[in-house]
Formats: structure tokens, sequence, C-alpha cells
């Protein structure tokens, strides 16, 4: 099986699982999987809002379930939540919409958002507008990255496996790196 294959068989339910996570990068790379040829623009926003949705949801269910004990367990997110609470006090409805641009905030701030009493009605639409918007600017961002890289490189067909390996590579040291930085930050002293 050759790598055009295994994007084009595994490719959205990649898109689908890791919008479900941070999924900033799943979303860039299907949209410029999408530039390639190798998957289509409206399966790869489709699966982005899908999983980008539910996960929000998920997260939001957990934190009206569960709100403020698990929070207590969990000494890293007691500081991220003060910020959440003070955004979402100041900016309610823009904030929930807007949330998941802000880069390591997105899965704990649909729980405080659950745990701080928003209705379930209003979390449910608020949550696909910003879903929508999410997905429709890094899939098209990913799009025009590919696009834009393609113009440079003028031989990427020969070197398309070496540049993608290259990206899947710099985007694992990437995650490494926040998630070390995570860590050692969260760290009490």
């Amino acid at each position: 099986m050759n790598l055009e294959s295994l994007i084009s068989e595994y490719g959205y339910l990649a898109i689908f699982i890791g919008t479900f996570f941070e999924g900033e990068s799943i979303m860039i790379l299907g949209g410029f999987f999408a530039q390639r040829g190798y998957l289509d623009m409206p399966w790869i926003y489709f699966y982005g809002f899908l999983g980008t949705y539910i996960s929000e949801s998920f997260f939001y269910y957990l934190g009206r379930t569960r709100g403020a004990d698990f929070i207590k367990r969990k000494p890293n997110w007691k500081r991220k939540s003060r910020r959440v609470i003070i955004m979402l006090h100041r900016h309610k409805y823009k904030f929930i919409i807007g949330h998941r641009f802000v880069y390591g905030m997105r899965s704990i701030t649909p729980f405080i958002i659950g745990a701080s009493g928003i209705k379930p009605f209003a979390f449910a639409v608020l949550n696909a507008v910003g879903s929508f918007l999410w997905t429709m600017i890094l899939g098209t961002a990913g799009f025009f990255f590919g696009r834009t890289l393609e113009s440079y490189i003028k031989k990427f067909d020969e070197y398309q496996h070496w540049v993608l390996l290259s990206v899947f590579g710099l985007i694992f040291i990437l995650w490494l790196i926040s998630y070390g930085l995570g860590r050692y930050v969260a760290r009490p002293e």
C-alpha cells in the first residue's frame, strides 16, 4: 500500500478522530491533502465538523455532570479554569463560539462551560456555529497552504513522500514539545 492509497482510505477517519482532540493540525493537513487531490474538501469539512462538534459536546456534558469535583482533582486545570471563567463572564457567547481558536484550551473550555450552567440548547447552537467556523477556516487554510507550497516546489511529486514525512514529523515534534512544556509548567514546585 502506497502513501496515496493510505491517505485516500484512512484520511477521513483520521480527520474525524483527530478533530475530536486538538485537531488544528489535522484540519490543515486535510486541506493540504485535498489540494493534492487525495481527499475531497466537502468531506473534510463534514468529518472535521462532526469530530469537533461531538468532542465539544462530550466535554460540555462531562462538565455539566462532573463539574467542580473533577477540576479539584486536576491541578493544572484549576489555573486554566480561572482564565476560562473570566473570559466566559466577559464575552459569554462570543467566547463559546471562538474558544476553539485558543490553542491548548479546547478541551477544558467546554468542560467549564458545562459546569457554569450554560443551557444545553444555547451551547448546542453556539457549538455548531463555532465548529462550523473552525472547520471552514482551518480546512481552507490547509488547502491554500498546499497550493502555496506546491507553487514553490517545482518537483513536488518527486519529493512528496519526504515532504509529507517531514510535515508529520514536525507536527509530532511540536506536539511532544507542547506536551512536555505542559507537564513542566503544571508540575508543582
